[in-house]
Order: C-alpha cells, then structure tokens, then sequence
C-alpha cells in the first residue's frame, strides 16, 4: 500500500509492502515544491501534480509492483459536520437522522458527495462526524492517479489520521480538549479536538522566523481559546522540531501538559513501529510522517472509507 499525503506545496510518500514473516518492507520520502500542488483542497493543474506525486514515489529507489494509493487530503478538502445523536433515537433511524443533517448542515447536497460517517459514544453522549468529498473532486483525484498507473483505493482527512495517532491516550470518563501541533522549522501549525474527534474545521497556522518563541505562541493560543470557553487540557506536539523539545520545560512555559508525539507512539503503538522494516542505514522519520503513519496505523484498525461507500452515509461506532 502507498500512503500518500497531499498539501499545498508539500507530498509525503509511504510505502509498505508486506513481506513473508508478516513484516513490512519500508520506504519513504518528502519532498517540497515552490509551485502550488493543491489549492482549497482541490489539484491546481492534474498533470503538474500527476508528474509531482510520480516524482516522488520513485525517488526511494525501490520499484514497488503495489499500485493501490491509500490518499490522505488536507481538512480543507472535505465538507464536514459533527452533532449530538438524540439518545432515545432508534438505530434504524440513524441513517435517515445523518442524511437529514448532512441536507440540513451541509452547503452541498448529499447526493453530490462521496462520503462517510462514524459516531463515538462515551457516557450517555453519542456524536456523529460526517466527512464528505465532492464528486467532482474525487474525479479530479483518480484522474491525476490514472495519469501514472495508480488507483484510489481509500480517502482520508489529515485530521483523522491525526487523531488516530493519540485517540488510545484518552480515557473515555475524562473529557478533554486537545490540541494536536506539528511544529516545522517555518510554520507551526494544527487542529483542535476532544474525546471525540475533530473540533474545529479550522487549522491553527502561524508563520515562525528565527525570534519566534512557539511556546509563547501556544500559551497566547491557550488563553484564546480560554476567552472563546474552550479549557485547552493538553497539546499533543509532533513535527520535525517537536524532536528538540523538552517535556517539562515545555509544559512549564506553555501552561499546559504536553505530550510528545515520540513518546506516545512507542507507548501505544509499539505493534505497528516493530513491523516496519527500515533499511538499515535509515530510521524511519516518525515526526516527518506522522500522518501517514497515523493512516496506516487507520487503514489496520478502521472500516471508515469514503470510496467504499459511495454517497451512502455508514454509521462506524
């Protein structure tokens, strides 16, 4: 399988292939471009980023005969909604419940996306989230895939893989509101959630320069979304730079308890980290690939697929 993600100048490429002991066989790469890939989620030009993604997929160095893509999207890309589930609804009307607010919430209509939902229970809360890509998209996507022999075989939001990657810390009699921060050299930036998914549709990003302090810059984002009644409970930090960074200085500076991605991983996900087989002069960049790490570790445990589906709306609980 080839986990590919996609955003705006950036493609990062994961390619697992698995072997006779059950282990799989790893490469991977990044790379940035100057010219805009995507823009509002969308391909700018099909061939120009036909040639990107061919690009990068071949500059491992190792032929894969795999030619099925697992394709990871920025948020922007989806249309979204999450709602309360009424607790005295019947679960053979849950369906007709989502298709009513996806009409009702939505500013496209049902029948024109491609689409899936799943509900997350805890106490005597139900949520429902719904994440749907336009038809017109999809097409937009297996086109540029068929321009260089690969095919679509599952779609993903960045933030689902995201979440992904912490959801086994949270402790279901604990509410909390997280957010998860992936700090580059040049950009900080984010989503917010809680318990029970993606919070906020809107990405947190701020442009860093060489006196740019992040730690201030998050405790100023804590006490905003304290103003906005939203008690920030814990960062989640990963990214390339997140590496330098020390817990408990972090934390003090910031305000509030951070949680290292390099830390949460070996913890919780051990399982899928000793399966992958690095060429020995590598270690495989974790911080660099979160999120396609985060939808491999997805693609293992979940049944949510927009491309399975179609335009019907699945309930995963």
């Amino acid at each position: 399988m080839l986990y590919l993600f996609i955003d705006n100048h950036t493609i990062k490429f994961l390619s697992l292939k698995k072997t006779l002991l059950g282990q799989e066989e790893t490469s991977f790469f990044e790379k940035t471009y100057e010219a805009r890939l995507i823009e509002a989620g969308k391909p700018v030009n099909i061939d120009l980023l036909a040639s990107a993604i061919k690009e990068v997929i071949s500059s491992p160095g190792k032929s894969s005969p795999d030619n099925q893509v697992f394709l990871i999207l920025p948020q922007e890309s989806f249309h979204y909604f999450r709602t309360d589930v009424p607790s005295d609804i019947a679960p053979t009307a849950l369906n007709s419940f989502i298709v009513d607010k996806s009409r009702t919430l939505l500013s496209v209509l049902p029948e024109d996306l491609i689409g899936d939902s799943f509900i997350k229970e805890n106490e005597n809360q139900k949520v429902v989230t719904y994440f749907g890509l336009t038809k017109e998209n999809y097409e937009n996507y297996r086109q540029v895939f068929t321009l260089i022999d690969l095919k679509i075989v599952s779609i993903l939001p960045e933030t689902l893989a995201y979440f992904k990657l912490f959801e086994k810390t949270l402790r279901p009699e604990k509410k909390e509101t997280i957010l998860y921060v992936n700090l580059g050299k040049d950009k900080l930036s984010g989503y917010l959630y809680d318990n029970y998914g993606l919070l906020d549709v809107k990405k947190f990003a701020i442009e860093l320069n060489k006196d740019s302090k992040v730690e201030t810059i998050l405790k100023e984002k804590t006490e905003s979304l304290k103003n906005d009644h939203k008690k920030l409970n814990r960062i989640i930090i990963s990214g390339p730079e997140s590496d330098k960074v020390r817990q408990d200085t972090f934390t003090k500076s910031v305000g509030v308890w951070t949680n290292p991605l390099k830390r949460i991983v070996p913890t919780f996900y051990e399982s899928y980290l000793k399966v992958l087989v690095v060429d020995k002069n590598k270690v495989f960049p974790l911080l660099n690939l979160d999120v396609c790490f985060g939808g491999f570790i997805f693609n293992e445990e979940e049944k949510f697929s927009l491309t399975k589906n179609g335009v019907r709306l699945k309930i995963r609980k």
